[in-house]
């Protein structure tokens, strides 16, 4: 498991939130229980916000409209900030398909305590991780705007942090990304 290395401190109310976008079965919610128990083993309290879990409860009234998938960014940014203000590190992993969902999270949450990053991985190789049968349902027809499918997925923006699940370990992601959030002084 990934270590942080320095003996870091977390000052009082000094969260953070790290937000994992990326498609479906790119590995985001595999990713963020990984950073999760990293930054928990460093002596982090620290909250997983995942949006199948979001999608069970704080979010179960929303569909995948254009308009319902703003509502549930903003849901889960403000909850990511509550924690963070809390001196939580709140870890998203949500696919945040626009750059207009991934700005709205960037609104709401305050810049210097957040960290993005894109959670790269080949279409064929989400496709083929999908153990609940998404992406052939989308083909046969049965979902209708499934992100990656028939419905957008807005490009990475050079210079976003990105990680490459299909050729990086889940360790070797994990410790990236803690790399970068100590650059960034997020912790």
């Amino acid at each position: 498991m990934p270590l942080i290395e320095a003996p870091l401190e977390m000052e009082a109310n000094h969260g953070f939130v790290i937000w994992l976008y990326g498609l479906p079965c790119s590995g985001k919610s595999t990713l963020a229980k990984s950073l999760i128990q990293s930054v928990q083993h460093a002596g982090y309290p620290a909250l997983g916000l995942d949006g199948d879990v979001l999608r069970s409860g704080v979010s179960a009234d929303l569909g995948f409209s254009d308009k319902d998938r703003t509502e549930n960014v903003r849901r889960a940014s403000h909850l990511a900030k509550l924690a963070m203000e809390s001196g939580f590190a709140a870890i998203v992993s949500l696919i945040t398909p626009t750059v207009a969902l991934r700005e709205l999270a960037r609104k709401i949450i305050p810049p210097h305590r957040l960290l993005l990053v894109a959670v790269t991985c080949p279409i064929e190789e989400c496709k083929r991780r999908d153990v609940k049968g998404m992406y052939a349902k989308a083909a046969a027809g049965l979902i209708k705007g499934m992100t990656g499918v028939d419905g957008g997925f807005d490009p990475v923006p050079p210079g976003e942090f990105t990680v490459n699940s299909s050729t990086q370990s889940i360790g070797e992601c994990t410790q990236n990304i803690i790399n970068e959030a100590i650059l960034r002084r997020l912790f």
